[in-house]
């Protein structure tokens, strides 16, 4: 199989533990994420992580802050993609490392008959501030197109 460029497009769900409503979220987004699949699309890169921006007052962004080498099961349509985001709030920045992935729990695998797919990743922000420790949850029930298993 060649090298395949697709675009990962969906809602992103991001949550947070924390007890400030202005931080916990639901934060709902529309995401569309250019990805890159290679070696006989076992591996997945994605490209440009778009920045989101989850709130306008107070500005709360998420944004992209490096990524992973990802998986891709083509058997199974099971997918991993580790990535590192920050987010950007009034008071600081606070990092988390997250493994998207298909096989956690509520993921669904990549369908081979239209590309839908969940991915589901669970993390703790790293921050010098008001976020340290505080687990985050990420949803992102999207469509890759076109579809890897084709």
């Amino acid at each position: 199989m060649n090298d395949l460029d697709s675009l990962l497009s969906g809602e992103v769900t991001l949550t947070t533990d924390h007890s400030n409503p202005e931080l916990k979220g639901p934060f709902l987004l529309q995401l569309r994420w250019p990805t890159l699949f290679r070696q006989q699309r076992q591996q997945v890169d994605g490209t440009a992580f778009p920045k989101l921006v989850l709130k306008d007052m107070p500005p709360i962004s998420l944004e992209f802050d490096g990524l992973g080498i990802g998986r891709f099961n083509p058997a199974t349509g099971q997918l991993e993609l580790p990535i590192k985001l920050k987010l950007k709030y009034p008071l600081g920045r606070a990092r988390v490392k997250l493994t998207l992935s298909t096989s956690a729990a509520g993921g669904v695998p990549v369908s081979q008959a239209d590309g839908s797919l969940t991915l589901v990743a669970r993390g703790v922000f790293v921050d010098p501030l008001v976020l340290n420790g505080v687990s985050c949850t990420l949803s992102l029930q999207a469509r890759l197109a076109p579809n890897p298993h084709h």
